[in-house]
């Protein structure tokens, strides 16, 4: 499913920077920030790690002590990312991620959070926030993408679009508004 947020992770990760920002996803559940992490981690980095802090009680704790990096012994991949989902809004937590990025343990840092998170704790990270998908965002997800060169087309020239089509998008469009432009 793709996601225009997409090309804004791929700039981040093509900046070239060691010393960038981690990236820290902020949307209501079930907008697709996990999925649009997962996925763009998968495309480009070889070495993927993924903590949930809704799934893992503990974890909270081990991120302050930072007992889950890695060994500096072991053989480690400038291509890795760290993902922690569903991060808690307590500023420990939040020194402790940025702390992280700065041992170099993971070159690349994506949070994620359904919750807020104080303004001057997001001043550490770069915030993009997630919405629920527009709809042509939608139709290119569910292989109707063709559908919005003739939408872009014919709102450009003023033009009435055939009634066939019209029909098509109508259903198209009670779908997602249906759906509520929720990927999950």
């Amino acid at each position: 499913m793709k996601r225009k947020i997409i090309n804004t992770l791929i700039e981040w990760k093509d900046n070239g920077e060691r010393s960038k920002k981690p990236i820290l996803l902020i949307g209501a559940k079930g907008v697709g920030k996990t999925y649009l992490a997962y996925d763009f981690a998968k495309s480009f980095y070889e070495q993927i790690t993924y903590l949930n802090f809704e799934q893992d009680k503990g974890l909270s704790k081990r991120i302050i002590q930072d007992s889950f990096i890695p060994n500096k012994d072991e053989a480690l991949s400038d291509s890795r990312i760290l993902i922690l989902d569903e991060i808690p809004s307590s500023p420990k937590i939040i020194r402790s991620i940025i702390n992280i990025q700065k041992t170099e343990a993971y070159p690349y840092i994506i949070a994620i959070s359904s919750n807020p998170i104080l303004e001057e704790l997001k001043s550490d990270f770069q915030t993009i926030y997630v919405y629920p998908m527009e709809f042509d965002e939608f139709l290119t997800a569910t292989g109707n993408d063709w559908y919005i060169e003739v939408i872009i087309k014919h709102f450009n020239s003023n033009k009435k679009i055939p009634e066939i089509v019209h029909k098509e998008l109508l259903a198209l469009h009670k779908l997602y508004l249906q759906i509520g432009g929720m990927p999950a």
